[in-house]
């Protein structure tokens, strides 16, 4: 009845944005957890479990999540594109494709960048970017988010050109790599300057692939902005706490949280700690049977504070008391031996690159990850070329 309450006052206010989300008001207000001294208990007992978290990250996988990075241009607000719906090692993956397939040219030759030229990007077809991200999966809705998102930034900013100021339309010529240019999200730190968090907010959701947990992602990692961003882990380990209702939304469970939790960097160490632990916890992330054995001997650090669902009904002919002689040990993980000769009969190259997405350097571990992908770089190469023949043409009083 609260809840329905709490909907029904929301529908008579007036939207700052398309989803009604509001920094400073819960949605689940009615709710009376989690206070301080809870957040404070819990976020101490994760950051003595973090050393160790850290201390087990495997080659080719991350330490935290892609959308984590450290520095605030177009590139923040792609990789979060990548990472929906999507693992973060295949998103990882999706962006070395990006970096290959859209070069710079400096002097005539081709140099691979840290990032992609998204200004080739913009330019080029969103057919290239279809196939270019097709190994992660929902390539056509990705790609065209992504050319819109460009596009809509650079008219921004074609906007924001005074009478007479003059701005290169592609990359600066002699850069190796992404210059922002006419695709600057300067913009974004202004409006933060002078209108907060909210505006910023109400802009960014403004972009077509950009919902609120994207949007709260862009904010916290890579503007630096205090705000607590919720995905499908954090969500988890909310419910699991008792911290929000069962049936709460990801954009509830967002408001409440962000309005409860003091703005300091607690609410950026509470969303990786929520993340690396439920993705390492066999009984937080539910890949344990309860009441199996196995269940019964993990041991989490959060046990004494949450109120797990009950047991479902195991499956006929499991018992929940199986003998830990007779429980079969997990396969051995074995690395499949790639054929390399083939991959590049197929015209794919190998990669290997360090995953850098650990934004708050919490560890000194380097991970790096390897994987094959398709050379599209000469694919619309006739664009490219084009290029460089207007460069100096295109450097005119916009």
């Amino acid at each position: 009845m609260e809840k329905k309450r709490a909907a029904k006052e929301r529908r008579g206010e007036a939207r700052l944005n398309r989803f009604g989300f509001t920094f400073g008001r819960s949605e689940l207000a009615y709710h009376a957890f989690p206070r301080e001294v809870h957040v404070n208990t819990v976020a101490k007992i994760l950051e003595d479990e973090r050393p160790h978290l850290l201390a087990q990250i495997s080659q080719d996988n991350a330490t935290t999540p892609m959308h984590a990075g450290q520095n605030f241009n177009v590139d923040a607000i792609v990789r979060v594109i990548l990472s929906q719906s999507n693992t973060n090692e295949a998103a990882l993956d999706a962006q070395q494709s990006m970096i290959h397939a859209y070069p710079y040219t400096v002097k005539g030759v081709k140099v691979i960048g840290t990032i992609p030229n998204y200004h080739l990007m913009r330019v080029q077809s969103v057919e290239k970017l279809r196939q270019v991200l097709s190994k992660g999966g929902l390539q056509k809705i990705k790609a065209d988010g992504i050319k819109k998102l460009l596009d809509d930034i650079y008219s921004h900013n074609v906007s924001l050109l005074g009478n007479g100021e003059v701005a290169y339309r592609f990359n600066d010529p002699t850069a190796s790599d992404f210059v922002p240019g006419l695709l600057s999200l300067d913009y974004l730190s202004d409006i933060y300057a002078t209108e907060g968090k909210q505006a910023v907010f109400n802009h960014l959701v403004k972009f077509e692939k950009i919902g609120t947990k994207s949007a709260c992602c862009i904010m916290a990692f890579r503007m630096g902005i205090p705000v607590f961003a919720v995905d499908t882990h954090v969500a988890g380990m909310a419910k699991l706490l008792g911290w929000v209702p069962q049936d709460a939304t990801e954009n509830e469970i967002c408001s409440h949280l962000d309005s409860v939790i003091v703005d300091d960097r607690q609410k950026v160490d509470l969303h990786q700690d929520f993340w690396r632990h439920r993705r390492a916890c066999d009984k937080c992330n539910g890949r344990s049977q309860p009441g199996s054995w196995n269940y019964k001997e993990i041991v989490c650090p959060l046990e004494h504070l949450i109120t797990r669902p009950p047991p479902k009904k195991l499956r006929a002919g499991r018992s929940s008391e199986a003998d830990p002689q007779r429980r079969r040990d997990p396969p051995v993980k074995k690395d499949k031996k790639v054929d390399e000769d083939a991959q590049r009969a197929q015209g794919k190259i190998e990669v290997t690159y360090q995953v850098d997405d650990d934004f708050d350097a919490l560890t000194s571990t380097v991970t790096m990850r390897t994987t094959w992908i398709n050379d599209y770089s000469m694919l619309e190469a006739d664009v490219q070329m084009m290029i460089e023949d207007i460069e100096e043409i295109e450097e005119v009083k916009m």
